[in-house]
């Protein structure tokens, strides 16, 4: 390796300097919440939160370090198609402004919910919510492991630090100012590491435009390579990265991220208005496509300065995500600070991932279980004081099995590693479902919620375990090795495994052109994984309507819990609850059975909000 190839004195203080600027945050949070540390300043800012950062916020919650170095590579071997996933956001966030965060804003004003979940109890019941929690609980932990993982492993490669010392430190930076400072510091520091992110992905673009010869010269490299194809419109399921897939598929996607996670409905119920709230989120659609389209110019530069030498089939890297940190060392290595700049931000994605996550765990655990069992066994709420001192210790708890879960990653195989992957995305779709019917089909009971929300999980687990036994790699566009000067030789930057396995690499496979046996579970398992979402919450409202008028419907339905408008269908309401006795103090949720007075014909008689306490029926 060269000495503009190193990651030097000055990259290793740039990125020090980033994880101090996030403690600091966390630090300065803390003390400014010293005399009045509540769980609504801990788990939703006392709702003072502002847009920018909010939004900011918003974005950085699934923006992790896997798609900094995953989605570059993914366009340098499959091509330009995935950016029509820019598309998605125009259809799907606009759903979630006007259909799903007006209802949870209502019941963070009206009924001080923390969790998301607590709106599928209070729509369905108790053993709704927990599936619902239980499900997210697997989905994030599993997430924030491999999120961590990733950029601890380039960062470890081209630093020469151990890697558990990498995960073990910016783990623990993570955890400390999410378990001091709560809502307030993970926001503050995700708009921080957003504007890392997006200076490093800058720094890297224009530096490889340089090296490329600029824009026109890298693109018509990639013309020549067939990697500038950005539309294909075949429906079959199985394209990787059809038109249909990434705008449709990825609707449902992102609607399963805004509309159902608790990470994102947390931050809506930080904002004071809904209408803020609303702003917040609509902002996500053009930091998206910014953030998508930098990503696409990286990947472009990239295939200009290798498009005659593959790394990986040449051997200089193991892995296809070791690429971009590989590229970022040869573009940026001669400027001090720029490889560090961009190392900060792969690691600014990963921090803002892991501190939303492990922010939301502790929120749900608290309100979901915690809570739920300590109120039924005292009869009485937990005092603020405690439940904030709980949360507290539940971060540093969560934060805790995230480092040793991302430990544990290089113990398992890739392919375990690419399940827990898309058990993110399998695991989303059928929650995204049980929501949609609970907001969007009043007349569906909580049987049908609950068959829904299992029948959903166990067909899309079904895709996905058929997905990690089929080999794809034969879908790649085609690489070479022409250019290198010593191919398959060099262990320049990255060590290439020499076991007996070898044959089975990422890099071998790359060379195989058969088509393997095409048989039932070789379709399911092809299909693209931008479809899960939608495939999911699809068998999860059938089969929730179906169950649900199998079992006699919903017999009575508060019209809070369901998406405004339809409240005016009466056809498609069932009987409306009138007068609702709630709890209007700001530390209590009633989450216990109540007296109401039934409207027995919607369409008879004029549907009436719920009332508080103290209004006149």
């Amino acid at each position: 390796m060269s000495e503009n190839e190193r990651f030097s004195t000055v990259d290793s203080v740039v990125f020090a300097l980033s994880l101090l600027m996030s403690a600091g945050i966390g630090v300065f949070a803390a003390w400014q919440s010293r005399n009045h540390a509540t769980t609504s300043d801990y788990y939703v800012g006392s709702k003072q939160m502002s847009v920018i950062p909010v939004s900011l916020s918003l974005l950085a919650s699934f923006i992790s370090a896997i798609a900094v170095v995953g989605i570059p590579a993914e366009i340098f071997y499959y091509g330009m198609e995935y950016i029509t996933y820019v598309l998605s956001p125009l259809l799907a966030i606009p759903v979630v402004c006007w259909v799903f965060l007006p209802v949870f804003h209502r019941l963070g004003d009206e009924r001080n919910i923390t969790s998301a979940y607590q709106y599928l109890e209070l729509r369905f019941n108790r053993y709704v919510r927990l599936m619902g929690t239980l499900a997210f609980t697997v989905m994030t932990f599993l997430y924030m492991a491999i999120v961590l993982y990733t950029p601890s492993l380039a960062l470890s490669q081209v630093t020469g630090i151990s890697l558990w010392l990498t995960i073990v430190c910016s783990g623990g930076v993570c955890t400390f100012y999410t378990a001091i400072g709560g809502m307030k510091a993970v926001v503050w520091t995700d708009a921080l590491q957003m504007g890392f992110l997006f200076l490093g992905l800058l720094a890297l673009g224009i530096g490889g435009l340089i090296t490329a010869g600029g824009f026109a010269n890298a693109w018509e490299i990639a013309v020549k390579g067939g990697r500038t194809q950005i539309f294909n419109f075949d429906p079959n399921p199985i394209v990787r990265y059809s038109t249909w897939a990434t705008v449709v598929g990825g609707s449902f996607m992102t609607l399963s991220l805004y509309a159902s996670n608790q990470s994102m409905i947390q931050r809506y119920l930080s904002i004071k208005k809904s209408s803020h709230a609303q702003i917040a989120v609509l902002l996500n659609i053009p930091l998206k496509i910014v953030l998508v389209l930098l990503l696409a110019l990286c990947a472009l530069v990239m295939y200009a300065h290798h498009w005659d030498c593959d790394p990986l089939l040449a051997g200089y890297v193991s892995k296809s995500d070791q690429i971009v940190p590989y590229f970022t060392l040869q573009v940026l290595g001669f400027i001090p600070g720029a490889t560090g700049l961009f190392v900060a931000a792969c690691y600014s994605g990963a921090l803002s991932t892991i501190s939303s996550g492990v922010n939301s765990l502790a929120a749900v655990f608290l309100c979901d279980f915690i809570k739920t069992y300590y109120d039924d066994r005292h009869s009485r709420e937990m005092s603020e004081r405690k439940a904030t001192r709980i949360s507290k210790i539940l971060a540093v708890t969560f934060g805790l099995i995230t480092i040793a879960l991302a430990l544990m990653c290089q113990l398992f195989s890739n392919s375990v590693v690419r399940l827990a992957m898309s058990l993110f995305g399998m695991l989303g779709g059928p929650l995204l479902g049980v929501f949609i019917l609970g907001i969007l089909f009043p007349k569906v009971n909580s049987y049908g919620a609950a068959t829904g929300l299992i029948t959903s999980t166990i067909v899309i687990g079904f895709v996905g375990i058929c997905a990690q036994f089929t080999d794809h790699s034969w879908q790649k566009l085609a690489v070479s090795i022409d250019g290198c000067s010593s191919a398959n030789n060099t262990t320049d930057l990255y060590s290439v495994s020499t076991t007996s396995n070898s044959s089975s690499t990422e890099a071998t496979t790359l060379l195989s052109t058969e088509s393997p046996d095409k048989d039932f579970f070789y379709f399911v398992g092809s299909i693209s994984h931008f479809y899960y979402s939608l495939i999911s919450s699809f068998f999860c409202i059938v089969v929730g309507s179906i169950t649900s008028i199998l079992t006699g419907n919903n017999t009575v339905i508060d019209p809070v819990l369901v998406f405004e408008p339809l409240t005016k269908c009466c056809c498609w309401m069932p009987p409306v609850v009138k007068n609702i006795d709630i709890e209007n103090d700001e530390t209590k949720i009633n989450m216990k059975p109540i007296s109401v007075e039934i409207n027995e014909n919607c369409c008879d008689s004029q549907i009436e909000k719920p009332m508080l306490n103290g209004e006149n029926g």
